[in-house]
């Protein structure tokens, strides 16, 4: 049976989600989540999409991806691509890293972009990684915590604006408030 095409045209956001091959970790150690991010933040540059949040945890990964001119599934075959040739060069491994090909849901609003920006930030925590949002590094929370959030030097590929506009002043503040709540909140709380 061929696999269902992806829904995809300019300007679409993405949960996207890719696990280790059978559940396996992903992210050894600082080296590897490093790496990873900077294959993300090359392609960034040569596919031109925007990234508003991210979270690697050791045997998966989140990302809140808007597209730009080109399709979803050829940036995604790019960055795992490359960090599986990375990774099974680094362990002396071979055959696939991913456990199959990454899962992506389209954002259908702007309620359903900040659950799922809430949720890819607070997954460490419910993961029992961390106990907050801004103690995890591997994760864009950090950055957005961060003061001036859009000056963060780790990770200047990051768009801060279309989270942040959204709350109103003091926004970043707000957003903070927002994410380390543990109940979601509703459309109208925005």
């Amino acid at each position: 049976m061929p696999r269902r095409l992806r829904v995809w045209s300019p300007g679409m956001m993405y949960h996207i989600t890719a696990r280790g091959n059978r559940r396996g970790t992903l992210f050894h150690d600082s080296h590897d989540y490093k790496r990873y991010l900077l294959n993300l933040s090359l392609l960034k540059d040569s596919h031109h999409f925007l990234l508003h949040a991210y979270c690697l945890l050791p045997n998966h990964l989140h990302l809140l991806l808007e597209t730009d001119q080109t399709p979803l599934s050829k940036s995604m075959h790019q960055l795992q691509t490359n960090y599986a040739k990375y990774y099974n060069h680094r362990y002396k491994k071979e055959g696939h890293v991913f456990e199959k090909r990454f899962y992506s849901d389209p954002i259908r609003d702007q309620a359903h972009f900040f659950q799922v920006s809430k949720y890819i930030h607070r997954n460490p925590i419910e993961a029992g990684l961390t106990g907050t949002v801004a103690e995890y590094r591997w994760s864009s929370g950090r950055d957005y915590e961060e003061t001036p959030a859009y000056l963060h030097p780790q990770h200047p590929f990051l768009t801060f604006t279309r989270t942040l506009d959204a709350f109103p002043q003091p926004s970043q503040e707000n957003y903070s408030m927002f994410m380390n709540r543990e109940t979601l909140t509703t459309k109208e709380e925005f």
